[in-house]
């Protein structure tokens, strides 16, 4: 009777230990991707703020890119570059864009998941205010000026 009741908290014993590792690296593995997850948040809200930054003040070009984009040049030029199809210049892919990088952060897993490390980066981009090219006319009044140039309206 009493070799059985010895087994038995043997085997209770080996159980709690298996479980104690289990959990251990259960709960490890639940800080890590917490850590990692906002590591990334942090990366994209710097990112957007930086592109945003600048992108308020306008950065020209605006007006040229959505003309051109309204055939889809660039947005065929940003999709085939996005896809390692072609090497577009940054001038074309960014024209208009105000372009945020975040500084790069490395989040590392503790021992029990091996101790590897990553690194997080992000861009992004936003589309730049477009200001009046003079102080008397607006946007689109120089837009106007632009097409009368061109094709001769009488009004």
């Amino acid at each position: 009777m009493r070799r059985r009741q010895r087994g038995r908290e043997g085997a209770a014993l080996v159980e709690a230990v298996i479980a104690s590792a289990l959990l251990l690296i259960m709960l490890a593995a639940i800080v890590f991707v917490h850590h990692l997850y906002v590591a990334k948040m942090d990366t994209i809200v710097q990112a957007r703020a930086e592109a945003w930054a600048g992108g308020l003040d306008g950065c020209g070009g605006g007006l040229i890119a959505a003309m051109l984009d309204n055939v889809g040049l660039i947005t065929a030029l940003n999709e085939a570059e996005n896809h390692d199809l072609v090497d577009a210049p940054e001038w074309v892919t960014d024209m208009g864009r105000e372009v945020g990088h975040a500084d790069p952060k490395t989040v590392s897993a503790g021992a029990p998941l091996s101790g590897g490390s990553y690194t997080l980066n992000h861009s992004t981009s936003v589309p730049c205010n477009e200001f009046a090219e003079d102080e008397d006319g607006s946007l689109v009044l120089n837009l106007f000026t632009a097409v009368r140039q061109i094709v001769p309206i009488d009004f």
